[in-house]
């Protein structure tokens, strides 16, 4: 029942949909900016190279904590876009992983947001 009546109080086109702010319950059009609230705790940062930032998937949200650890209530859907050939190899020159050819393939014709891979929690 916590997400009962939560907003999703963070739509990007092209990169994701954010949830689970519980300040975000009976929230008004003129109150404070939502996506700071939490439960009270964190969760560890799990990373596995399986589990990437395709579109579609469910991924953790996160401060900007060292530990990079997880919300315990905020989530992202991953919207994401398609990428080409020339831009996933420039982006995989700056990321903190690189994706398989695998994930390529998939980055290029479902979409998602390569950048975040290895930075935050995918389930």
């Amino acid at each position: 029942k916590f997400y009962d009546g939560l907003l999703f109080h963070r739509v990007i086109e092209n990169f994701m949909i954010q949830g689970g702010d519980p300040n975000s319950r009976n929230a008004k059009k003129d109150d404070k900016p939502l996506g700071n609230g939490d439960n009270g705790y964190k969760i560890p940062a799990e990373f596995s190279p399986k589990l990437f930032h395709q579109k579609g998937a469910l991924a953790a949200a996160r401060d900007n904590n060292p530990a990079k650890e997880s919300s315990g209530c905020q989530f992202y859907i991953v919207e994401g876009r398609k990428w080409n050939k020339a831009d996933l190899d420039k982006q995989a020159a700056r990321a903190a992983r690189k994706p398989t050819e695998q994930q390529r393939k998939i980055y290029e014709t479902i979409g998602g947001t390569p950048h975040l891979d290895g930075a935050y929690s995918v389930f």
